[in-house]
């Protein structure tokens, strides 16, 4: 089954970075029979294998002519989609895939409709079998966010730590939801500098023990984002936890919801979400 790459437009379905690579061409009808994984919209509709022959199987898999939905955790892992599925009045969001292909989308954006999952060969270009684990990974990717790791007070700031991977040099990369008191932080994302203020922001942050001994922290290139603020006439610890709370309560709804602003900063390294 093989296809080729085209860099002539973003997917309708779910929007993406104008210079993200998109393979828009079907397999060819003559091609062997591969081993697909259909994703179906409706959350309560389980996942099933099926064979895949040609341009006609995939089309009856999705509903509708198809466009590529490239995964970003695996470059050996393609997936198809109905190029119309969200030009309905009422578009079917695909919570399962859009928290899977999130990275490759537009602030905001998802992905509508069923899709179908295969396995790609870049030499060839051709599509495979889809991996026998992807099931595994869809509903990992799927599942409800996880209680934080740790939670770390400095000053008037307290971090809530979830930990995604760690390298061969142990430097460790986390999603992070920092609870900032007055100035600590709100200027950092608008230019400005706000008043007495509670505000919440998640980014990912690394992590890296020096032959020192020291602890470097940095953060990642990709910006944080504001998850909320609240003014307060002063500052006490009840007042910031009673915040805190209500931003980690906003953030577990806002992943629960497959909101792919929220849950590009928990992005495990094989691509998948906690």
């Amino acid at each position: 089954m093989t296809h080729q790459t085209s860099h002539d437009s973003p997917a309708t379905n779910g929007s993406r970075d104008p210079d993200q690579t998109t393979r828009t061409e079907a397999p060819s009808p003559n091609a062997p029979s591969i081993a697909a994984l259909v994703v179906p919209a409706d959350i309560d509709t389980p996942m099933r294998r099926i064979g895949v022959s040609g341009l006609a199987d995939l089309q009856a898999a999705v509903g509708g002519n198809i466009e590529a939905l490239p995964y970003h955790g695996d470059d050996a892992v393609t997936a198809y989609g109905d190029e119309e599925a969200k030009l309905v009045d009422e578009p079917e969001m695909n919570a399962r895939a859009t928290r899977l292909l999130g990275p490759g989308l537009f602030a905001g954006d998802f992905i509508a409709g069923d899709i179908v999952v295969c396995g790609w060969d870049h030499e060839a270009g051709e599509n495979l079998d889809c991996p026998q684990a992807f099931e595994e990974i869809i509903e990992q990717a799927h599942r409800d966010l996880r209680d934080p790791d740790r939670r770390t007070i400095r000053s008037r700031t307290v971090s809530y730590e979830w930990d995604l991977f760690e390298d061969d040099e142990q430097k460790r990369t986390m999603a992070v939801l920092s609870i900032m008191h007055d100035t600590a932080g709100a200027h950092v994302l608008s230019g400005r500098q706000h008043g007495n203020e509670f505000a919440a922001i998640l980014s990912n942050e690394t992590v890296q023990p020096r032959s020192s001994g020291i602890v470097a922290r940095g953060f990642l290139v990709r910006q944080g984002i504001r998850l909320g603020t609240q003014p307060v006439s002063r500052y006490s610890e009840k007042r910031r936890d009673t915040f805190a709370a209500a931003m980690l309560e906003l953030l577990h709804r806002a992943y629960a919801e497959s909101n792919p602003q929220v849950t590009r900063y928990f992005r495990l390294q094989n691509g998948g979400a906690l």
